[in-house]
Formats: C-alpha cells, sequence, structure tokens
C-alpha cells in the first residue's frame, strides 16, 4: 500500500511539472531571409516555439525537423486576432526579426547570440 502511495505522488508530481514547463507554439512564414541572432533564415516555413516562466523565455526555430536555432525573447502574453511578424530594415540589405505576435503571446527578440545551435 506505502509503494502506491509513493508511485501516485510521484506521477502527480511529475504531471505537474509536465504542466507548468509546457511548450507554447506557432507557425510563421517569411517572405524574405530575416536575421535573428546573428542567423539568417531563409524565406518559408518556420514551427516556432518557446518555453520558461515569467517574461523571458528560449525560442526555438525549426524547420521541418531541424532545429535551427534557439534564442533568448521578452515574451508579453496577449491575444491578437492575426499571428504577424515585424522585421526592421538591416544596412546589408536585409532584414532583421524584431517580433513575432502569436495568437497567445507577443515575442520580441532580444540583442544576444544565439544558443543551442
Amino acid at each position: 500500500m506505502r509503494l502506491k502511495s509513493v508511485i501516485l505522488i510521484l506521477f502527480l508530481l511529475t504531471a505537474t511539472a509536465l504542466t507548468f514547463a509546457a511548450v507554447n507554439k506557432s507557425t510563421v512564414t517569411f517572405s524574405q531571409s530575416v536575421t535573428v541572432a546573428g542567423t539568417t533564415l531563409d524565406p518559408g516555413e518556420y514551427k516556432v516555439e518557446w518555453s520558461g516562466t515569467g517574461s523571458e523565455v528560449d525560442v526555438t526555430f525549426w524547420r521541418g525537423k531541424n532545429k535551427i536555432l534557439t534564442t533568448p525573447a521578452k515574451v508579453d502574453e496577449k491575444h491578437t486576432r492575426y499571428d504577424s511578424v515585424t522585421t526592421c530594415p538591416e544596412g546589408s540589405g536585409g532584414n532583421t526579426l524584431v517580433e513575432i505576435d502569436a495568437k497567445n503571446a507577443s515575442l520580441r527578440f532580444v540583442e544576444s547570440d544565439a544558443v543551442g545551435q
């Protein structure tokens, strides 16, 4: 009986931890190349996942099953009607990714090096 109680408690703790460590997802499409955290993303569709607590999160960009990069961002939980992407022109003729507005959050990218490439 005691073993069953311990297993039940461990199961509940694990389920709670997984709930709080939930990963948020969105899909973005770039019509032109964009640079984020020093990495150029070619035009196309990307899956974007972010996780963390508070206002700072880690954002990972996936192209198909390939992880492209992970970089920090500031998140603002807000509800928007449409997904959108904000870029800023670079001096070299490209665009820098500034913000992704997903339906449940806004991700603003901070100037920092990418991690976990």
